[in-house]
C-alpha cells in the first residue's frame, strides 16, 4: 500500500511542481529581470528534471493497474502539510525561502491565499489523476481485482497463510 500511496502522491506532486515552475517561478523570474536565475531554471538539468518527472508519472498513470482511490486523498494533504513544515524549518535554519510564495512573512492575507492556492492545486491534481486513472483503467478493463488478477489472488492467499501461522 505504501507504494500505491507514493504513486498517487508522486503524480499529484509532479503536476504541482511542473505547474509551479512554468506558471509561477519562470514568469516571476522574468518580471524580476534576473538573467542568471532564468538561465538556471531554463537550463538543461532543471528543465529535464521537471519535464522527465512529469512524463514518467503520466506514463505510469497510463500503464499500471493501480487506480487512484479517494480514500487516499488525506495523505496528499499530509504530505503537503509536512512539506510546508519542512520549508519553514529550512527557512529558520538558512533564512532563505526556496519558493517566495511560501514566505509566511508576507502580509497575512497573501500568505494564507498562497497556501490555500497550493492546497487547491494539489487537490485538483489528485482529482485529475483519479479521473484519468479510473476512467482509462475501467475502459480498458485493467483495474486489478481479485477475480481477474491471478497475481492478486496469490498475494491474498499468501497473506492469509502468514496471518494463520501468526494466530
Amino acid at each position: 500500500r505504501a507504494t500505491w500511496l507514493l504513486y498517487e502522491l508522486g503524480f499529484a506532486n509532479a503536476l504541482l511542481v511542473s505547474s509551479v515552475v512554468w506558471l509561477v517561478l519562470v514568469p516571476a523570474i522574468r518580471r524580476a529581470g534576473d538573467a542568471l536565475a532564468l538561465s538556471q531554471i531554463l537550463g538543461w538539468f532543471s528543465t529535464t528534471t521537471h519535464v522527465a518527472n512529469l512524463g514518467f508519472m503520466v506514463f505510469e498513470l497510463l500503464v499500471n493497474r493501480l487506480p487512484f482511490r479517494a480514500a487516499h486523498y488525506p495523505f496528499v494533504l499530509y504530505f503537503g502539510a509536512a512539506y510546508t513544515v519542512f520549508a519553514a524549518w529550512l527557512y529558520e535554519r538558512t533564512h532563505v525561502w526556496f519558493y517566495f510564495f511560501l514566505d509566511y512573512n508576507l502580509p497575512a492575507l497573501r500568505a494564507v491565499l498562497n497556501y490555500a492556492a497550493l492546497l487547491v492545486a494539489l487537490t485538483a491534481f489528485f482529482v485529475l489523476g483519479t479521473w484519468i486513472s479510473n476512467s482509462t483503467k475501467r475502459a480498458e478493463g485493467r483495474v486489478a481485482t481479485l477475480r481477474s488478477d491471478p497475481a492478486a489472488k496469490r498475494t491474498v492467499r499468501a497473506t492469509q497463510k502468514v496471518e494463520r501461522k501468526r494466530a
